[in-house]
């Protein structure tokens, strides 16, 4: 039988914080400050959105909208409570990686985001995002990338 966690850190449970580096108004002035013309973020996905603060801060204010997806069941639970009653709620899935990237209902997307999530997960992942982004990034769109590590996590591990 195969662990319903395959390919997943599951050990260790999201934070609740929100994310700015995951705001599309920031990632269009780091474009800017670079030179780059950004483009107009109308449709937005976060992958491995956690707890879903961040994810439903930004469905909520920045006019776009939102698709994600989190592996964990009652991190996604806890991310539609917060969202329920939002008018602009972002669409909260809760497949795993390869379930959601092949899906056909997903819009072409100007803003894909990933925060932390790149170095918890398996290769075989990495190249189904990898796959996601290559064919649902409209042209000129963004991709945010950060990446953890367990030794930056190593102070707070034991508290955890």
């Amino acid at each position: 039988m195969q662990d319903w966690s395959e390919g997943y850190m599951t050990e260790v449970a999201y934070t609740f914080g929100y994310y700015p580096e995951l705001n599309p108004l920031r990632a269009r002035l780091a474009l800017l400050q670079a030179g780059i013309v950004p483009p107009e973020v109308r449709t937005a996905c976060e992958l491995g959105f956690g707890q879903g603060m961040s994810i439903n801060i930004h469905a909520a204010a920045s006019g776009a909208g939102w698709h994600g997806t989190d592996f964990n069941p009652s991190q996604v639970g806890f991310a539609r409570e917060l969202a329920a009653d939002t008018p602009l709620a972002a669409n909260l899935s809760d497949q795993a990686f390869e379930e959601f990237c092949r899906r056909d209902d997903l819009p072409q997307l100007d803003l894909i985001t990933l925060h932390g999530i790149w170095s918890w997960i398996s290769d075989a992942n990495r190249s189904v995002i990898a796959a996601f982004i290559e064919r649902k990034l409209k042209p000129g769109g963004v991709v945010y990338v950060s990446y953890n590590t367990q030794p930056g996590w190593a102070a707070i591990g034991p508290i955890t």
